[in-house]
């Protein structure tokens, strides 16, 4: 069901936050009909290594780490706002933001 979504969101594709909110309004869409609640987790990263900055966004997934070569380190990818978003299908409005 998710990859027939995500399918659907290439005009969306670069903007984590937007990619996100759509898919989590489709995914809301069809599940409301279900009558089973269930939710799905989700992590999207736009990585530019030509010119940067990453955009990244996180729909309910654990706390992704990025690996540092310099002093080997890893460090955690928290959003703009500190606080976690929600799963994807549980909410039907939640918007998403994307961070960098």
């Amino acid at each position: 069901m998710i990859r027939a979504l995500v399918e659907e969101l290439p005009p969306v594709a670069s903007q984590p936050g937007q990619f996100l909110t759509k898919l989590n309004s489709d995914l809301y869409s069809i599940l409301k009909h279900t009558g089973t609640p269930l939710l799905t987790t989700a992590f999207y990263l736009v990585a530019d290594c030509q010119d940067g900055p990453d955009a990244l966004c996180n729909a309910g997934h654990p706390k992704p780490f990025q690996s540092q070569r310099g002093p080997a380190q890893a460090v955690a990818l928290g959003n703009k706002s500190g606080k976690a978003q929600a799963a994807l299908g549980l909410l039907e409005h939640t918007i998403y933001q994307s961070s960098e």
